[in-house]
């Protein structure tokens, strides 16, 4: 994706959209029981260090992921 960033665009905006649906889901549980699944955790956590590193080679689309991170 670093390399060919416009090659992978439907990819890239499916696994954006799982991160965000599993960032709701993490929110979700932990707001009903903390600490209850420590693998949504890892795999949220998986998912947005992969995220951070590809936001430099597709500003646009991630302008707001940041701000997501709170």
């Amino acid at each position: 994706m670093k390399w060919y960033p416009e090659g992978y665009e439907v990819e890239l905006q499916l696994l954006y959209r799982h991160f965000k649906s599993s960032l709701h889901l993490f929110r979700y549980q932990s707001a009903l029981m903390p600490f209850s699944d420590l693998s949504l955790a890892k795999d949220l956590g998986d998912l947005a260090m992969f995220h951070a590193h590809i936001t430099p080679f597709y500003p646009d689309k991630f302008a707001n992921f940041p701000r997501q991170m709170r």
